[in-house]
């Protein structure tokens, strides 16, 4: 005798219907009469329920060590399935996060666009204004000037007002 039928023999021994069975149960009518006809089996945790239902031991209801295993291997497979879900959600949450840290940062500027000289015990504060309109300014003290049209002229600009200010007697640092 095969699940389906067993779970026919008992089910009409303890007078249930598919639909009263199927409620105790927690599944549809349909998916125990698939049950019953052999379409699909129930998992683990169904099997053991209908165990409990009809007051016998789960391997009295698979009568075979071959459909328990696969039981088994259903069940396993359906927590690995869950666990590595578990895990790409999370390595996803991770991915998301350092991709909105990484676009939060300004990479507008190299991170040696901003230093400070000293030139006859004045400082001199040099750093880099926004890009308006295509345009790096950059400021020393007081006044603005001219720092070009892209990074690189940027950076060429910021080189020589340094070695300008370090041939004056100046010391610069960051």
């Amino acid at each position: 005798m095969n699940i389906g039928e067993k779970i026919i023999s008992y089910r009409k021994k303890m007078n249930y219907s598919q639909e009263k069975l199927a409620e105790m149960l927690g599944v549809t009518r349909q998916t125990l009469s698939n049950w019953e006809d052999n379409i699909t089996v129930p998992d683990l945790k169904q099997a053991k329920k209908l165990a409990d239902i009809f007051h016998i031991a789960v391997d009295e209801l698979t009568n075979s060590e071959k459909l328990l295993i696969s039981l088994v291997k259903k069940q396993m497979t359906l927590t690995k399935v869950i666990i590595f879900t578990i895990y790409f959600i999370i390595l996803g949450c991770l991915i998301t996060f350092s991709i909105y840290e990484l676009l939060k940062k300004d990479f507008t500027y190299p991170t040696d666009a901003s230093f400070v000289c000293v030139v006859d015990d004045k400082e001199y504060p040099v750093y880099v204004t926004d890009n308006e309109n295509d345009v790096y300014k950059i400021v020393i003290g007081d006044e603005e000037y001219l720092g070009g049209n892209s990074i690189s002229e940027l950076m060429e600009t910021l080189n020589v007002v340094k070695k300008m200010l370090i041939n004056n007697g100046g010391k610069c640092y960051h």
